[in-house]
């Protein structure tokens, strides 16, 4: 099965557009890891940004872990 995995965000003017998206084979811990850390690495550097999910299982093993 293939994924997409995709970051939007939304301006002033509530408009919703993508910054990010990535497709991968499953959706395993793994590839969570992978996408948040390329986001946090060359998208979004600031402290502080509320990530909202659909609470899938690979987000929140990603977040829980200490090395993330």
């Amino acid at each position: 099965m293939v994924i997409m995995l995709i970051a939007v965000t939304q301006d002033g003017d509530r408009n919703i557009f993508s910054i990010a998206l990535t497709i991968v084979d499953s959706e395993p811990a793994d590839s969570w890891k992978f996408f948040l850390s390329n986001l946090r690495e060359h998208v979004v550097q600031e402290v502080g940004i509320c990530l909202i999910s659909d609470r899938v299982a690979g987000i929140l093993a990603t977040i829980d872990r200490d090395d993330s």
